[in-house]
């Protein structure tokens, strides 16, 4: 085979349509030639195992399936909140909920000691 004649240095336009091709020839080869996954694998070690095979859709494979599927522990923390800033205590300034509601999120998981006796 021989290697293509270059007529100088290439060009930025070159390179990008290079690395479009190469970028289409992978989505190509991955949806016409890679058979689903099963439903019980894990995708995180599927795409760890083809990351040589697919190696930009790897990359933003890792960037969506790091996104939590639930919104459980942000509405936990609204909740929380709405349950601190009640009407009696609506004028507590921002920064005491913030402290109060990290206080009360970390006390009852036993992730934090709120309170440190003195031993004397």
């Amino acid at each position: 085979m021989l290697a293509p004649v270059s007529n100088g240095p290439v060009s930025a336009l070159d390179k990008k349509k290079r690395v479009n091709s190469d970028a289409d020839d992978e989505l190509r080869d991955y949806c016409q030639r890679t058979p689903h996954i099963p439903t019980m694998d894990n995708p995180l070690e599927w795409w760890a195992e083809n990351t040589h095979r697919f190696p930009r859709l790897a990359k933003l494979s890792r960037s969506y399936l790091a996104i939590p599927a639930t919104s459980t522990p942000s509405e936990r923390v609204f909740s929380l909140a709405g349950n601190t800033v009640t009407r009696q205590r609506s004028s507590l300034l921002p920064s005491h909920v913030d402290a109060l509601v990290f206080l009360n999120a970390n006390q009852k998981s036993g992730k934090v000691d709120v309170i440190v006796e003195d031993s004397e």
